[in-house]
């Protein structure tokens, strides 16, 4: 019986003793943190992914709008894991190595960014001859209508021109827009299919006679010979009839038939006339056409042409030289050959502005192509002497 009593209290004192060291090593487990170590590394570390460095709040007192934009995301994976919900972070081995897995691509991806960027700007060093338009032909988009006093180097476009200087007509052609360049050709392609070749070279001869005619005819009369001791052509009599009207409203021709230069734009032209129609100081553009032109819509380039004359006008001596101020307004006659009144298009200082300003576009993109086709021509040479 003692014997029974003893192992039952032995076995006891060793639940108990096993109990207390149970507890022992489980309340030394919580006294020294060896988990809590691990998850307060893990938790820093996230933070720091998070929501950058900490601050030292006590250096420095900060607003609302600071401390909100105190933390920042670097990183897509970062911003997903914002959109967690606070205090559940993820723990598991597999949450880490996902994490450092994430991070090893990113790393990956910004080192081959960063190498092919390297490569891509070594392949446009190594890349020969490749140069850009020279920024100084810029100030033509914001050259004025009326004559500046400001200086303006123009170096770069008289070494593109050199002893040619385009023509405004030129400048017109040669920049024009597909869309009426496609109805030229569908214009040209009717008229050879209805007159045949020779007859629409005819046609074109013929058209450029009557008009230099009538300009002959018109310069006489404005020049003050009388209208029965003009040889009006007998092509020219219904354009003659179509225009006489027009020509009892201009009072005084300054200049006619005139050749002018813009200096600082580089281009020149040969200007119809400058007088006063209806008390109004205008360049006028004598114009023929077989088919009506009721509007200024109708006449498609011929205002810019017009601004064209007058900004060049304005850039020389010749009004100043004939007591003149600066020219501002512009007028479009067009006469008919059938002796209908002839439509005129006046062209108020607003109108003259507003396509003066168009010119300039167009300049610019020719100035533009011919310093490309100059600078092709310059390395093709330079490439050919080094072969």
């Amino acid at each position: 019986m003692a014997r029974l009593t003893g192992q039952l209290l032995s076995k006891l004192m060793c639940s108990k003793s096993n109990r207390s060291v149970s507890f022992s090593i489980s309340l030394r487990f919580k006294t020294t943190k060896t988990y809590d170590v691990k998850e307060i590394i893990q938790l820093n570390y996230d933070n720091f992914n998070l929501y950058g460095p900490k601050l030292n709040r006590k250096s420095k007192k900060l607003t609302k709008s600071e401390e909100k934009s105190e933390y920042h995301t670097s990183s897509p994976i970062e911003s997903n894991k914002q959109s967690e919900k606070s205090g559940k972070l993820t723990k598991s081995k597999a949450s880490n190595k996902q994490i450092n897995s994430d991070k090893e691509k990113l790393d990956k991806n910004s080192e081959e960014s960063n190498k092919n960027n390297e490569k891509k700007g070594n392949k446009e060093i190594k890349v020969p001859f490749q140069r850009k338009i020279d920024p100084a032909i810029d100030y033509i988009l914001t050259y004025p209508m009326v004559r500046s006093e400001a200086e303006v180097d123009n170096s770069v476009l008289v070494q593109s021109a050199g002893h040619l200087i385009p023509s405004v007509t030129r400048i017109i052609s040669e920049t024009m827009s597909d869309l009426s360049r496609f109805y030229l050709e569908r214009w040209k392609k009717k008229m050879i299919s209805e007159l045949g070749a020779e007859g629409f070279k005819k046609h074109q001869e013929e058209t450029f006679r009557n008009g230099s005619n009538l300009h002959a005819n018109i310069q006489h009369f404005l020049s003050g010979i009388p209208e029965s001791e003009l040889n009006i052509y007998k092509d020219n009599t219904g354009h003659w009839d179509s225009i006489r009207r027009v020509l009892q409203d201009v009072k005084e021709a300054v200049a006619i038939e005139e050749a002018v230069k813009h200096k600082d734009l580089c281009y020149q032209g040969k200007f119809d006339c400058v007088a006063v129609y209806k008390d109004r100081l205008c360049l006028v553009d004598w114009k023929t056409s077989k088919k009506t032109k009721p509007t200024i819509k109708d006449t498609f380039d011929n205002p810019i042409q017009v601004a064209a004359y007058i900004g060049a006008i304005n850039n020389s001596q010749l009004l100043q030289d004939r007591g003149m101020d600066q020219i501002t307004n512009g007028a479009i006659v067009i006469a008919y050959p059938d002796g209908q009144p002839a439509h005129v298009h006046t062209m108020d200082q607003k109108l003259c502005e507003e396509n003066w300003k168009i010119w300039l576009e167009r300049l610019h993109m020719y100035w533009k192509k011919v310093r490309e086709t100059k600078l092709k021509c310059d390395d093709k040479n330079i490439l050919t002497k080094n072969l």
